[in-house]
């Protein structure tokens, strides 16, 4: 399953954009010398390849970028979204309304001078003789074993022109594609932590200033937003307990399951950020009144509480106690309580009908 998803720079998740599933026929085996297996990787056409899926879900964004053409959409991919194929296909599309690309580099490419001579230096190599721009402060989220951190980066930012891959230009003629490059190394890491080195490569071409280097990594920072959004179909919604096999069955669900998980993080994003907002831009009219009267058993106010009363009722519903130490409600506590306020819900109804015959 390989979704995806529409985030805001300030990391509001907006809705699903498209949603890949497929299944592997054979499971992988250790049957090929890895020689081999380098060589089928670089003759087989992309199109067989399971990365195939990082270049359909770029030509998607490029598509509601022509649909929204005074939005800057933004393709962002972790390492293994590092497919030449992708930086090709955007400078392939010309003038036409497209998608930029940021990515995190896994490949240490060749890089090009301005008479497209090849360098020397590859480009991690590169990236280390550039001059340091500036510094910046970021907060890391708790990973694992470790920690909730805050980190001081060191910034450096390049515009290079990459070199096609060579074991392919005779077959695939690509052409070489101009890029900004960000990276960055952490200063003073704690120890039993490994540093943070990010490489990170984009089609937005600007200044090499500090504040330009920022917006790069800004929105490369949204990105951790899909691995919040896969902890919340896996954990919250449970999506991996499912028992449905046959896949005319599995594939629907899942779709409805993708949506109720981008419900539950919109929820838990607003009521954090935006606390004061109305609850009714998440909630319906039936479904916080019945909240309300759940939480304080008696009749909801005519004036509609904020998101966060009712979110913070909601998350009671579903296991939160909110006691002082506690943090805000996380995605399990809410999507626990969607559960049990979708039984009463279901409940009135039936009792309505029941009512009228």
């Amino acid at each position: 399953m390989h979704p995806l998803i529409a985030v805001t720079p300030d990391k509001c998740p907006l809705g699903i954009v498209d949603n890949l599933s497929w299944y592997r026929e054979e499971l992988h085996t250790r049957t090929k010398t890895k020689q081999e297996l380098n060589s089928y990787h670089m003759h087989c056409p992309i199109e067989f390849k399971e990365s195939y899926r990082w270049l359909l879900g770029y030509q998607k964004s490029c598509k509601i970028a022509e649909r929204c053409p005074d939005t800057q959409i933004i393709c962002v991919g972790d390492r293994e979204s590092d497919i030449f194929d992708i930086y090709h296909n955007e400078e392939q599309r010309g003038d036409t309304l497209r998608a930029d690309w940021l990515v995190r580099a896994r490949i240490n490419r060749v890089l090009l001078d301005e008479n497209d001579d090849r360098k020397t230096t590859l480009l991690f190599e590169e990236m280390k003789k550039t001059k340091e721009v500036g510094k910046i402060k970021i907060t890391v989220p708790k990973r694992g074993n470790q920690k909730k951190r805050t980190v001081i980066l060191s910034v450096k930012i390049k515009q290079v022109k990459l070199h096609p891959p060579t074991g392919r230009r005779g077959e695939l003629k690509l052409e070489p594609v101009h890029a900004t490059v960000v990276a960055t190394s952490e200063i003073n890491p704690p120890k039993g932590c490994a540093p943070i080195e990010w490489i990170l490569l984009t089609s937005v071409l600007c200044d090499d200033t500090l504040s330009d280097a920022k917006k790069i990594m800004a929105w490369y920072l949204a990105r951790w937003q899909i691995e919040v959004f896969f902890k919340t179909l896996k954990t919250g919604c449970r999506v991996e307990a499912i028992q449905i096999k046959e896949g005319s069955r599995f594939l629907p669900c899942i779709a409805m399951y993708l949506i109720i998980t981008w419900r539950i993080m919109y929820i838990t994003h607003l009521s954090r950020t935006e606390p004061t907002l109305d609850c009714n831009c998440c909630y319906s009219k039936d479904e916080w009144r019945t909240i309300y009267m759940l939480n304080k058993k008696r009749k909801p106010p005519k004036v509609s509480p904020s998101i966060e009363v009712i979110t913070r009722m909601l998350a009671t519903m579903g296991g939160y106690l909110g006691r002082k130490s506690d943090g805000p409600p996380g995605p399990k506590t809410i999507w626990l309580g969607l559960r049990v306020l979708n039984n009463f819900l279901q409940s009135q109804n039936t009792l309505k009908k029941v009512k009228e015959m």
